[in-house]
């Protein structure tokens, strides 16, 4: 009874944020930011060849025990010297696009600014994790197909 209540919750958390991704294409809005006690909505339009498409940020407080979300080796993260590329949202981090293709980096490629490193997953919605820094890839704290807080490094550049 209690985990179909859960389901019933994301459920309508789900909905609440189409509708609010739909009000923002109609309106034409720039950016909206929806704020409560455990959990941070923002929706950014992004223009491409004139079509708005709404990107969608969460950010929630854990209601589980951090050891368990940990999704990365979070003692190697911290001996490795570079600049981290952090996860902007919590999500399911993904090294490559779908199984079956290469991995978007690996320890000693080159990244340039702006370069797609890895896909965070957020309520069904795949977002594209771009690159801050220019570079060498060091490490890869993330591991793949884990789950990732905002603020957690997913790639090291050095």
């Amino acid at each position: 009874m209690i985990a179909s209540q859960g389901v019933c919750k994301m459920d309508n958390l789900v909905n609440e944020v189409e509708r609010l991704c739909q009000l923002v294409k109609e309106h034409n809005l720039k950016e909206l930011n929806i704020k409560s006690d455990d959990l941070t909505i923002t929706i950014v339009a992004k223009k491409n060849d004139a079509v708005i498409a709404p990107q969608l940020k969460i950010q929630t407080v854990p209601t589980v025990a951090p050891s368990i979300i940990v999704g990365m080796d979070a003692k190697n993260a911290e001996k490795v010297k570079g600049n981290a590329v952090e996860a902007p949202l919590v999500g399911i981090f993904y090294r490559a696009s779908s199984p079956d293709t290469p991995a978007f980096v690996e320890i000693g490629d080159t990244v340039t600014l702006g370069q797609t490193i890895g896909i965070v997953e957020a309520m069904k919605v795949f977002n594209e994790i771009t690159s801050n820094f220019s570079g060498t890839v060091v490490d890869i704290p993330a591991k793949d197909g884990a789950l990732v807080e905002a603020g957690d490094p997913l790639v090291i550049i050095g």
